[in-house]
C-alpha cells in the first residue's frame, strides 16, 4: 500500500488541533515526529501513536527510525511538550530557580547536572535509579523535598529579564554565560565534540 504521512516536527502544540480540519480518513495518517536539537547528533525520536492513528502507518515510521539508528519512542497521549521536552523543563525550572535563589553559582549548578543525575542518567532512566537506590528511600526523600521545589507556572524571571535585555545565549554573545566573539565558535564546536563523543558512548548503553 502506498500513502504519504503528514508529520510535524513541534512537540509543544497539540496534534488533533493542527489537523483538525482535515478528513477523518487523512488524520489517520498525520503523527508528530518530534526529534531533539542538533538531530543529527541526538538519537531521541518521539513518535505519537495517539488513538486513531493507521497502525501500519506508524510502525512504517517507527521501523524507518529504527533502521536509522535513532531510538524511537512511542507517545500515547496528545500532550504539550510530549515526554522528553516535559521531563526538560520539569529539570530547567528548578535550575533557574536554584539560581534566582542563589543556591550556587551557575557553573556550579551546570557541574551538578553534569557529574550527578544527568551523568547517571546518561545510561539509566529515572526509573532504574529509583529501583537501584530503593523506592523507599526514594519516597522519604521526595516527601522532604517536593515541598521545597520551585511549582511556578511561568517562565523564571532570571530567564525573562535576560530575553528582555536582548541577552538570548550564545547567538546574542550573552545568556546565563558570556560568549566573547572570539571564543563563540570554539565554544560551539566544543559543544558538537561533547554530543558526537556521547553518541559513540551510547552505542554501549
Amino acid at each position: 500500500m502506498v500513502y504519504t504521512v503528514f508529520a510535524t516536527n513541534t512537540s509543544s502544540l497539540r496534534l488533533s488541533e493542527m489537523i483538525a480540519d482535515l478528513p477523518a480518513d487523512r488524520q489517520k495518517r498525520c503523527m508528530v515526529s518530534h526529534w531533539y536539537n542538533p538531530a543529527y547528533l541526538l538519537p531521541i525520536a518521539e513518535l505519537s501513536c495517539f488513538e486513531g492513528m493507521d497502525t501500519d502507518a506508524f510502525e512504517d515510521v517507527y521501523q524507518m527510525y529504527v533502521n536509522s539508528e535513532k531510538q524511537p519512542i512511542r507517545i500515547l497521549k496528545d500532550i504539550p511538550g510530549m515526554v522528553a521536552n516535559r521531563l526538560l523543563h520539569a529539570l530547567a525550572r528548578e535550575v533557574f530557580h536554584l539560581i534566582e535563589v542563589g543556591a550556587a553559582p551557575p557553573e556550579d549548578i551546570e557541574k551538578a547536572l553534569k557529574y550527578g543525575p544527568c551523568f547517571r542518567n546518561a545510561t539509566t532512566g529515572m526509573l532504574e535509579v529509583a529501583d537501584m537506590g530503593g523506592l523507599d528511600i526514594w519516597c522519604a526523600t521526595e516527601d522532604n523535598v517536593f515541598p521545597n521545589l520551585c511549582n511556578d507556572s511561568q517562565t523564571s524571571n532570571a530567564m525573562r529579564s535576560l530575553v528582555k535585555n536582548g541577552n538570548l545565549g550564545i547567538k546574542t554573545g550573552k545568556g546565563f554565560f558570556e560568549y566573547p566573539e572570539e571564543t563563540r565558535a570554539k565554544v560551539q564546536h566544543n559543544f558538537y565534540r561533547r554530543l558526537i563523543i556521547q553518541l559513540k558512548a551510547s552505542k554501549y548503553y
